[in-house]
């Protein structure tokens, strides 16, 4: 029997988005053998189901584990004191920055996001851009971030980057 990492109930990160898990129960697609499932729902989208194997390997699970309060604050000390270095090339960049983001170390993904943030706004002052490649790391962090910090903090979308701010001021 499969030992179940999550129950019904459970709030759980299912790619970008928080979910709850709404049922789990056996089940069998066209082509693909009967198998456990997780049947989650993103929050505040009733209408949309998405089913996740049970017995998916760690290294490709689809779902994890909301985070705590206590890691949210965590992964933002811990992102101040990353020393990471921006890589100039455009294209390295992008790559190294996908790494990052498939990793999913959100402290990574943070410092990744501010870093962009910091990079976006001195070109804007030039009246430039950023890279093509650079806004879609940019746009992914940021709904990462914000999606899950304001969730489990209790606060809105737009009010996670200072929530950050003023967490890393004290």
């Amino acid at each position: 029997m499969i030992e179940l990492e999550h129950k019904i109930n459970d709030y759980v990160m299912c790619k970008d988005d928080v979910c709850k898990i709404i049922d789990i129960k056996k089940m069998e697609f066209t082509g693909i053998d009967e198998r456990m499932y997780y049947v989650v729902e993103p929050v505040g989208e009733q209408c949309a189901r998405i089913y996740v194997p049970v017995d998916m390997k760690d290294e490709d699970a689809a779902i994890r584990k909301i985070l705590s309060v206590n890691e949210v604050n965590s992964i933002i000390e811990r992102s101040e004191n990353l020393e990471l270095t921006w890589v100039e090339d455009g294209k390295e960049r992008v790559n190294h920055f996908d790494k990052i983001l498939q990793n999913g170390d959100m402290a990574e993904i943070l410092w990744m996001f501010n870093i962009l943030k910091e990079r976006r706004q001195e070109l804007e002052n030039e009246g430039k851009k950023l890279y093509v490649g650079d806004t879609r790391i940019y746009d992914t962090a940021e709904k990462m971030i914000t999606e899950e910090f304001a969730f489990v903090l209790g606060i809105q979308k737009n009010e996670v980057e200072l929530y950050i701010l003023e967490r890393l001021a004290s």
